[in-house]
């Protein structure tokens, strides 16, 4: 099933077009929004190893007349915007670009040194839903010292956490979509 919604991004309003349960976005207006150059957007994006391969058209309404634009699923928008080089921008342009670059370092950081990131402004929902996460971890994962690697991990890692989310299917109904589609549960 086909529809589109808008959510909320740094105080903006971006479309979704939601396609079998696969949110993508539209970049065009998100660059446009940002004041940023669509046409050097769009040739980073081609450039790009991984954003290029990922790279959806489609034909939209947009001010009565169809227009063909550029979706990237939903999941990659946080690193396009991470890899714009904010020193090809000044005033406004630059000091949003470096705050939202400056949040995406701090978030990779407590990722991968401290086993995970909090967005201080998540919903009671998506703090329960996480809170289920780390319930789960701690019960059935290994522990282990830190800086050592995982004994769980890929498809294993995936696998465990579904069979929390359907052993405790209330929780998942309180997740955020983006993140019940990351760990593959969306849809069931």
């Amino acid at each position: 099933m086909e529809h589109t919604i808008q959510i909320d991004f740094h105080d903006d309003k971006i479309m979704v077009w939601v396609e079998n349960d696969k949110p993508y976005v539209a970049l065009k207006p998100i660059a446009e929004s940002l004041g940023l150059s669509w046409a050097r957007q769009f040739r980073t994006l081609k450039s790009d190893i991984v954003l290029s391969t990922c790279i959806a058209t489609r034909a939209t309404q947009v001010s009565g007349q169809k227009r063909k634009m550029v979706f990237l699923p939903l999941q990659f928008l946080n690193g396009w915007l991470f890899k714009i080089n904010a020193r090809n921008y000044q005033g406004e342009r630059q000091e949003r670009l470096v705050a939202y670059q400056r949040e995406c370092y701090q978030v990779l950081n407590d990722y991968f040194m401290h086993g995970g990131a909090i967005n201080p402004e998540a919903s009671a929902s998506q703090l329960i839903g996480l809170q289920g996460r780390i319930d789960y971890y701690q019960q059935f994962m290994p522990q282990r010292e830190q800086g050592t690697e995982s004994m769980v991990s890929g498809r294993d890692r995936t696998l465990l956490v579904r069979s929390y989310y359907r052993a405790h299917p209330r929780k998942s109904c309180e997740l955020h979509p983006d993140l019940l589609d990351l760990i593959g549960f969306a849809g069931e």
